[in-house]
């Protein structure tokens, strides 16, 4: 079985000598990915484009005002009935974007089915 992300050239063992960086999407040696301590498995993105990443992330935390936490938790509104509201637009938002991407579905499978037909 072939592991995502593993070069089986150049190994000893069975054991992959290289691994795809998907930050990156170079061809790096295993010791520039961290290791998962839970499975033992190097992570997806090497050293340097998580050390980018990581930067990029406290500088934009840094530059966040202090009362701004991001998106709303609508779940812990006090006012019961305008959680409630808020609870129902967020379905409503979600059951639209689901049959949004149906639609787009099943418009895909009908051009795919109808492209052989000759008139």
């Amino acid at each position: 079985m072939e592991s995502k992300g593993f070069n089986r050239e150049n190994t000893t063992g069975g054991v992959p000598s290289h691994r795809v960086c998907s930050g990156c999407g170079r061809l790096l040696p295993l010791d520039q990915f961290y290791v998962n301590n839970r499975f033992g498995t190097p992570e997806r993105r090497c050293k340097d484009c998580r050390r980018r990443a990581m930067r990029l992330r406290r500088k934009l935390a840094a530059t966040r005002p202090a009362g701004d936490e991001g998106r709303a938790d609508i779940f812990r509104v006090a006012d019961r009935n305008v959680r409630l509201e808020l609870i129902r637009r967020a379905r409503q938002v979600v059951r639209d974007s689901m049959a949004r991407r149906l639609r787009r579905v099943h418009e895909l499978e009908w051009e795919q089915e109808t492209r052989d037909w000759t008139v």
